[in-house]
């Protein structure tokens, strides 16, 4: 007689076991990627408050160039934003408060980027051409370090600590 039921259930146990076993793994490599994410993330972060105290002493030895009437031919710095951009989408639904705070930080080094842009341009660019250049080229680069020193720098060592604490909290 044959029992049917039986390589039924076999074949159904089976089946779950792959499921379960393949929903495991992506659980786990979700897990990973985020921890990763993360750590980037963190590295990021620190790379980028070292570059600003590098940016701060360029601006102080542009300022002084200009002062004294001298060029400065040392490049404009830039800071670093592709781990955020790729890591985007993952942390803003999974940590909202981390999200929250790498925003504001990045859209602070993103406003510093396109202000240095901006002194290349007055730099280099048809902006040298103008009557006011060297008074924009004050203004912009005081600007740059009003916005180091009260919102980015403050943000980003914030996004540093908040990314510490949760990397010790996310295992894997």
């Amino acid at each position: 007689m044959f029992i049917w039921w039986q390589y039924t259930i076999t074949f159904a146990g089976s089946l779950i076991v792959a499921l379960v076993a393949v929903l495991f793994s992506h659980w786990l490599s979700d897990r990973r990627g985020y921890r990763k994410s993360l750590q980037n993330l963190r590295s990021e972060a620190s790379t980028n408050i070292e570059n600003t105290k590098l940016i701060k002493q360029w601006i102080d030895r542009n300022l002084d160039a200009l002062k004294e009437d001298k060029i400065v031919v040392a490049p404009c710095p830039h800071l670093y934003e592709s781990a955020w951009f790729s890591a985007r989408g993952e942390v803003s639904t999974k940590d909202y408060a981390i999200a929250t705070k790498l925003e504001d930080a990045y859209g602070f080094l993103s406003a510093v980027n396109d202000l240095f842009h901006t002194i290349e341009e007055l730099k280099w660019g048809i902006g040298a051409a103008m009557m006011n250049s060297k008074k924009r080229e004050v203004m912009v680069l005081e600007t740059i370090r009003a916005i180091i020193d009260e919102g980015l720098l403050p943000n980003l060592t914030d996004v540093e600590t908040l990314l510490e604490k949760k990397l010790k909290t996310v295992k894997y």
